[in-house]
């Protein structure tokens, strides 16, 4: 039997030739850890994968020492969860080592699941212990055990299921997605968990389920696991994914998810530099946004509760309406003209990432000064710059203390960062500042930055909004408006979450002229036919 010293393994009990039971018991290494910790007893794991050797020391429920031939202490702890088979011993007693780890229990396990994730930046692939069931066909091709190869409809099931076509492949014959696409009555949001760890797992359900506004309707180990329970219905109004995992990986399992069984999905994975690139495959695919799993050095409180923010918002997604983004030629303006005074700024947040790259950035900054507010993680908002460049063949840049927007560079920047805009008129150009850090929401804090400007370029600030499940406050929006802001919607029918568009629509009819519907196709005209003498 395959053994994962990570996940599955098999614990003989041990002891003395006294008379007595003795048996076999299936156990994970991270639930004997977690069990024994709970139970503030003494134990020590020997573990053994090919010729390699480590042992974890608990004492009263606490993991005290760690050690390998070659590493001592934490690093050692993580390299033996980073071993990707063997089996391990569990012995009641055991030579006494000086202490060598201070951090609990909880922080090592949640980092050596972390560090395994990032690891493994293509997937653990295939679960050796695992017997192939009717679903096999939808992961691997026939003779190749343990390869990956997707069935040759699936890219063009997803093509044709994103672009409303009927008769998919392999879709399940009852599927509306009218009825998967609509928001629930009011209720307790059902979340389906989908991560391969199962120590993960069950703290990820105790952070959801904390506050009683969530419940995890379902937990599965792999992608194939998920799909069974999606076609056994009903749906979860969100799942949750893991990125790479064994025997479906993440981006197969979403395929498979939006051409059988849509729903919001948020990826909940680790990432480091070198994979960062990676997650936005998945938001071409379907996500409606990407959460990272905690480190060992944040707070379980405050991670708790962005996390459930944030799975109420990507719930409120209409993923009936998301279109695959099409390779599509850079058409340049054909008109040279001297660049403006105006300020066009844009918001984007959940569900918005492929709508950056529908709209004609290039010609937009050579009218003007362009920068734009995503709601993204600081760590991924760099790659998400390079998304967006690549994608529009325009130059950008981050903002932070000292950057400069001017005509021709699109600035990219979280909303939070903190910055203070300063313009004068005749500069053409927007530099940004140090200032305080803003309390409050994300779309307060971008409402703030905003509302500084539009107090010093009056009658010269535009603003175009993307998807978001967060909306504007009225007062601020009002406060802009009454300033001479222009707001250039998207049609609410067009985004995937239109909380913030529905936010601003009220106000037309006392803004007639100010609160405009363009989408990425008819934005350029409108903003320059909208220009006003100030």
């Amino acid at each position: 039997m395959w053994m994962d010293p990570q996940e599955v393994e098999t614990m003989e009990t041990v002891g003395s030739s006294s008379p007595g039971f003795r048996g076999m018991v299936q156990l994970r290494l991270s639930d004997l850890i977690q069990m024994v910790c709970l139970a503030r007893s003494d134990l020590v794991v020997q573990v053994r994968s090919g010729d390699r050797n480590g042992s974890i020391f608990v004492k009263e429920g606490r993991i005290y020492h760690a050690e390998t031939a070659r590493l001592n202490g934490e690093e050692a702890f993580f390299e033996i969860f980073r071993w990707e088979d063997g089996h391990f011993e569990a012995l009641p007693e055991g030579e006494n080592k000086p202490p060598s780890i201070q951090k609990p229990w909880e922080h090592l396990l949640l980092e050596a699941v972390r560090r395994r994730d990032e690891g493994s930046p293509e997937g653990k692939g295939p679960d050796p212990g695992e017997e192939a069931g009717p679903e096999r066909a939808l992961e691997a091709s026939p003779g190749a055990e343990g390869v990956w190869v997707e069935p040759p409809w699936l890219e063009e099931g997803i093509d044709r299921a994103i672009d409303g076509l009927e008769a998919i492949p392999g879709a399940s014959p009852d599927f509306k997605p009218s009825e998967a696409a609509n928001p629930r009555e009011l209720h307790r949001l059902q979340v389906l968990v989908v991560d391969d760890s199962a120590f993960f797992a069950r703290q990820l359900k105790s952070l959801l389920e904390k506050d009683g506004a969530i419940e995890v309707v379902g937990v599965a180990r792999n992608g194939r696991d998920a799909l069974e329970i999606l076609a056994s219905g009903p749906y979860p109004d969100v799942v949750t994914l893991d990125a790479h995992m064994p025997v479906m990986p993440g981006d197969t399992t979403l395929k498979h998810i939006m051409i059988r069984h849509p729903v919001p999905v948020l990826i909940l994975s680790s990432f480091e530099e070198r994979s960062v690139e990676s997650i936005f495959e998945f938001l071409e695919v379907g996500a409606v946004d990407l959460f990272s799993k905690p480190r060992a050095s944040d707070d379980g409180e405050e991670f708790g509760r962005r996390l459930r923010e944030q799975v109420q918002r990507v719930s409120r997604a209409r993923v009936a309406r998301f279109r695959r983004r099409r390779k599509r030629t850079i058409l340049q303006d054909p008109g040279v003209r001297r660049p403006s005074e105006r300020i066009l700024a844009i918001l984007g947040a959940e569900g918005a990432h492929l709508e950056w790259l529908r709209l004609p950035l290039l010609s937009l900054c050579r009218q003007g000064i362009v920068f734009g507010f995503q709601r993204i993680s600081r760590a991924f908002l760099e790659g998400f710059g390079r998304f967006i460049e690549e994608g529009c063949s325009v130059p950008t840049r981050l903002l932070e203390a000292g950057s400069v927007s001017r005509p021709g560079t699109f600035c990219l920047g979280t909303g939070n960062e903190g910055l203070n805009p300063q313009w004068r008129p005749g500069d053409s150009s927007l530099t940004w500042g140090p200032g305080d850090e803003t309390g409050g929401t994300w779309s307060q804090a971008v409402g703030t930055r905003l509302a500084a400007l539009s107090s010093l370029a009056r009658g010269r600030l535009d603003v175009h909004v993307l998807s978001s499940a967060e909306p504007f406050e009225p007062a601020l929006a009002e406060a802009l408006l009454a300033s001479g802001t222009r707001f250039f919607l998207s049609p609410p029918d067009s985004v995937l979450c239109e909380d913030m568009v529905r936010a601003v629509e009220p106000f037309e009819a006392a803004f007639p002229n100010q609160v405009l519907f363009h989408g990425p196709e008819t934005l350029m005209e409108a903003w320059l036919d909208h220009e006003t003498a100030v």
